[in-house]
């Protein structure tokens, strides 16, 4: 299984903003972050969507809002986690593996610093195949696996689970604590299974961004 390094990293960054399409935010700041966890965590397995067994408990992560707020709100590090623990409670089991639910920008690292800290892989894979504006836009909620719980975190510690009816309404409610949390936070959401990740998931965009188009921007 190949393994995300911080020279990976670095292409990672490249190929991210350039999936990104202009949306997801500089991922610098995240860059930097997931640097750090890496070196406080050592590297994190990146697993192909093929090798993603039926029973494994998959959740997706990222971070929402404006992501120019992190240039002024400069986030703790610890608010992925944070999410990542709140939806373990609410679910009562562990997760066994990380999904980004978009290829660009930013969230192309959140997921890494997640997979680092709690020592799981993250499938090579996501929910968009670029960056996009809303929860309720992503592949996992077109193949009908339901966007709530969501945990909702921020930077003070705070935390919240959104359980709505339809991804739609998730987007709303989240975006509204995401608002009152200063506009930036970071949550964890459309838990599956490995079939069904399998199944919803855009395949291969962490080794696209990675490997043919950040190693070849030079």
């Amino acid at each position: 299984m190949p393994h995300i390094t911080n020279q990976d990293i670095e292409d990672l960054s490249v190929g991210a903003a350039l999936l990104g399409t202009g949306g997801g935010g500089d991922p610098y700041i995240g860059k930097l972050m997931a640097r750090d966890t890496i070196e406080r965590h050592g590297p994190v397995d990146l697993l192909p969507l093929e090798a993603v067994t039926d029973g494994l408990n998959v959740v997706a992560c990222g971070a929402m809002g404006a992501p120019t707020i992190l240039i002024e709100k400069m986030p703790s590090g610890d608010e992925i986690g944070n999410a990542l623990r709140a939806y373990e409670r609410r679910i009562g089991r562990k997760v066994e593996a990380i999904i980004p639910f978009e290829a660009g920008g930013v969230n192309s690292m959140v997921p890494i610093m997640l997979a680092a800290e709690f020592c799981l892989p993250v499938i090579d894979a996501d929910g968009m195949g670029r960056a996009f504006p809303q929860l309720e836009m992503e592949t996992f909620n077109v193949y009908g696996v339901p966007a709530s719980p969501v945990a909702v975190a921020d930077e003070q510690g705070n935390s919240v689970i959104v359980e709505t009816a339809d991804a739609a309404k998730a987007e709303f409610i989240a975006r509204g604590v995401t608002i009152r949390m200063g506009g930036q936070s970071y949550i964890v959401n459309y838990g599956m299974d490995g079939a069904t990740a399998r199944r919803v998931s855009v395949p291969g965009t962490m080794s696209l961004a990675i490997g043919k188009i950040g190693r070849a921007h030079v």
